[in-house]
């Protein structure tokens, strides 16, 4: 049985370019970017199975991070990259997209350190995939 949680997070990587795209985390040997985004939570249902295949429902979990000098709130550029990700045009290697949508955007309270505010957006987008 072939899964696409890989190919579905590969496909997000490749579709936004302008963007530093991690999965999962920003690994432990790297400082974390000003703008960047990670690809979290791949939930895989099988909804049928065929003698050519299965059928999946997917859902993604797209966190957007905006690291700030302490005090610095903006929400604009989490818009905008909200945005490029909603708007984004997939292709999951492997597999044929028959629909795409966004099931839920949500924007979480800003987290506070010593030096840094961090604001976060999560946008969990919903595909079928044969």
């Amino acid at each position: 049985m072939n899964i696409p949680n890989s190919k579905v997070r590969k496909a997000y990587i490749e579709a936004l370019p302008q963007y530093k795209i991690f999965d999962i985390a920003v690994p432990s040997d790297e400082e974390p970017p000003e703008l960047y985004l990670t690809v979290n939570n791949v939930v895989l249902n099988e909804t049928e199975n065929y003698k050519n295949g299965d059928e999946w429902q997917i859902a993604t979990s797209i966190n957007i991070w905006h690291v700030n000098e302490k005090g610095f709130i903006s929400s604009l550029d989490l818009e905008q990259v909200a945005n490029d990700v909603i708007n984004s045009q997939i292709e999951i290697e492997g597999f044929k997209l028959q629909h795409r949508e966004m099931f839920d955007c949500k924007q979480f309270e800003p987290i506070e350190t010593d030096k840094e505010t961090i604001e976060r957006m999560v946008i969990v987008m919903k595909h079928w995939v044969v």
